[in-house]
């Protein structure tokens, strides 16, 4: 579990994305703290468009959830904790099968991969095999067909209906 400290008068360095970056590759779930917001000039939206930014600039690693804070004056550093609990917590969450092939069902009619080489992929089922990180297998008819954009896609609606939140997720795909 990792705590990402950012200097919020500075906004998101190019250390603090490689610090990010090396925490989620390591599979570790993380928390971004942006400390000294006390500094910050703020009006109703500056948080908001604080956050929009980093998402812009870091969109693979918008799942990561963020608290503003001031360790000078205290502010919202008890919240930091309570996140860091929320994610741990959502780092050991296990999915019934039942569920999870429900979720296969409603995604794959929403959105069927695109067809490589005059082959269909069609899934068999999904299971959830690992805890910490999460770690979905989907077994399917080609494998070894199926696009980086549907596994993004299958990985951002695994976040949308079962949440996730500061948890990298791993997706493997097997035949079935």
């Amino acid at each position: 579990m990792g705590v990402v400290l950012i200097d919020g008068s500075e906004g998101m360095t190019a250390q603090d994305q490689r610090v990010l970056a090396s925490v989620i590759e390591s599979r570790r779930p993380a928390v971004l703290a942006v400390n000294k917001w006390d500094l910050v000039e703020k009006d109703s939206l500056t948080a908001d468009r604080f956050a929009a930014e980093i998402n812009r600039d870091l969109a693979r690693l918008s799942f990561i959830p963020m608290v503003f804070c001031s360790a000078l004056t205290g502010q919202r550093i008890t919240r930091i904790m309570s996140k860091v609990n929320d994610v741990h917590e959502q780092n050991r969450r296990r999915i019934p099968t039942s569920e999870l092939n429900d979720f296969l069902k409603k995604v794959y009619a929403r959105k069927k991969p695109p067809a490589r080489n005059r082959k269909y992929i069609r899934f068999k089922y999904v299971t959830q095999s690992e805890i910490s990180p999460p770690t979905f297998v989907f077994f399917a008819n080609h494998p070894k067909l199926i696009d980086r954009s549907y596994v993004s896609y299958l990985a951002n609606q695994l976040r949308a209906d079962f949440g996730f939140e500061g948890v990298p997720i791993r997706l493997k795909f097997r035949r079935s």
